[in-house]
């Protein structure tokens, strides 16, 4: 007589090809320790297969053109639910993102050209000082820390202005404290 399978355990869903709840269940569990125990080895995973797995996540869009589109429509409220919670968690990479858009639609608007530039790096690389000719709180650091209107607040200053034929590139852009941006306006030093 066969043995009976051991239902609830992950050989019950392994071994003995079981698909009831209870053995699911059971396998469900066990791997979820398993990557709770094993965090590295997912990132490692996805660092060694990441050009393999992106082809072949393009390929199976081509192929599903569709599926995208329907699968919003069928979760329109946990997606929006989901976007929501994300903005409250990240508020800062929001402000990013919306000043980067800004950057962006000015610069198209003027046929400028357009690198994509994380605001960030440019105030890293500055130092955090205000590169304005003629600032106005020289020695004292921009920053994020203090709410927009304040003076200091951190902004991004085109060297050449947009509207004087500037391009929105790294080399173009510098640090700068939001008054003496506003200050300086469209000309290259407030002075």
């Amino acid at each position: 007589m066969a043995k009976p399978i051991p239902h609830g355990t992950p050989s019950g869903y392994v071994y003995h090809k079981c698909r009831c709840e209870i053995c699911k269940s059971a396998e469900s569990e066990r791997k979820k320790r398993w990557r709770e125990a094993n965090p590295d080895h997912r990132r490692k995973s996805w660092e060694a297969n990441k050009a393999r797995d992106s082809e072949k996540n393009r390929l199976w869009r081509e192929a599903n053109p569709d599926y995208r589109r329907r699968h919003y429509e069928a979760n329109k409220e946990k997606a929006a639910e989901d976007v929501r919670r994300w903005r409250e968690a990240n508020p800062d990479k929001i402000a990013d993102l919306r000043t980067r858009g800004n950057h962006r639609r000015r610069a198209l608007h003027r046929e400028a050209f357009i690198e994509d530039v994380p605001r960030l790096e440019i105030f890293e690389r500055d130092d955090w000082q205000c590169q304005v000719a003629g600032c106005l709180y020289p020695g004292v650091p921009a920053s994020l820390d203090v709410d927009w209107p304040n003076p200091l607040f951190a902004s991004l200053d085109h060297v050449i202005p947009l509207a004087c034929g500037g391009t929105h590139e790294r080399s173009n852009l510098v640090t700068a404290h939001l008054r003496c941006n506003l200050t300086k306006g469209a000309r290259e030093s407030i002075a």
